[in-house]
């Protein structure tokens, strides 16, 4: 999952409710999907490739439409910030997702994702000179933890170790998403949130490609086995999940409080896991229930600290 940049809530806007109905369903439904999505397109396509592609498309029909508008002008700082804030996001945030998900359910992949605010806090403290986490944020963070190794614990013999390094390389795209985030909000960035998701998705697409070769993926890939579930998947990803999303989240920003905005993270989890049990059979177990909570419950308290949401990692 992928958040705008620069957005600036101001509940104070006249807006269609249906609109803000509409664009609250998207977010819940289309940001929850997005796991599942990104687990069929993995099935016969290697993740590194297939990110680049999404972000490529999606970058390049939204910085097409922006420069026919007269709105594509960037500075050279501007371009070296979005470059760095969209690398850390979308190449460490979401290629780690993408390859993760080859072990790890799409469910539980939403489910450690959700723990993305915890690391902020982090983040912040040690990184940003932001606010020492108080007692209420450091029990969150660690019952977050707790529910993740709980998560991620080995399911088979076959799995164990893949689940392992799956559940590791989720904590570090929280990690690297938190880093990206804090660094999307300089003043560098584009005024635009547009152009800036824009810059990023195409900078970070540019990437993963460089990974994808690197690690002999197109190379390597039976092309004639990539399924069309694979390939519908991706272009659900493209249009809907990389610009319909980011859109009606910004549009929301402006037109609905934050508190209201910021539920998405919670909702998002479960769809997910949702989704992943009626459509891909993957299993609900007490373990996962009790991870779940704890992940749900730590978030809650850490979210709770302070009035502006944090940015979760998109899948």
């Amino acid at each position: 999952m992928n958040q705008p940049n620069n957005a600036a809530s101001n509940p104070g806007n006249s807006a269609p409710l249906l609109g803000i109905v509409a664009a609250f369903a998207t977010i819940y439904i289309v940001w929850g999907s997005t796991y599942l999505a990104i687990r069929f397109a993995v099935e016969t396509m290697p993740p590194f490739l297939m990110a680049s592609i999404r972000f490529i498309v999606a970058g390049a029909i939204m910085y097409f439409w922006l420069w026919t508008r007269g709105e594509a002008k960037v500075t050279k700082v501007q371009l070296l910030t979005c470059a760095t804030s969209g690398t850390l996001m979308l190449v460490g945030g979401n290629g780690l997702v993408c390859w993760a998900e080859q072990f790890i359910p799409s469910g539980i992949t939403a489910l450690i994702i959700g723990t993305a605010p915890l690391w902020i806090v982090l983040v912040g403290w040690l990184g940003f000179k932001e606010s020492a986490p108080s007692g209420k944020v450091v029990l969150g963070l660690l019952l977050g933890l707790i529910g993740v190794g709980l998560l991620a614990k080995p399911s088979g013999p076959s799995h164990g170790a893949a689940n392992l390094w799956g559940g590791v390389a989720l904590l570090f795209a929280c990690i690297f998403w938190a880093w990206g985030s804090f660094l999307s909000k300089a003043p560098t960035m584009p005024k635009s949130t547009l152009l800036s998701v824009a810059l990023q998705m195409l900078i970070a697409g540019a990437v993963l490609l460089l990974i994808s070769v690197g690690l002999g993926e197109p190379m390597n890939m039976d092309w004639s086995a990539v399924s069309a579930k694979s390939l519908w998947s991706l272009a659900y990803l493209i249009v809907f999940g990389a610009i319909i999303a980011y859109t009606c989240y910004g549009w929301l920003f402006r037109n609905a409080s934050a508190t209201a905005v910021s539920t998405y993270a919670y909702v998002n989890p479960v769809v997910a896991v949702i989704l992943g049990y009626f459509l891909a059979n993957e299993e609900i177990s007490q373990m996962t229930i009790i991870g779940a909570a704890l992940v749900l419950f730590g978030v809650l308290l850490v979210s709770g600290r302070k009035k502006r949401t944090p940015k979760k990692v998109e899948a």
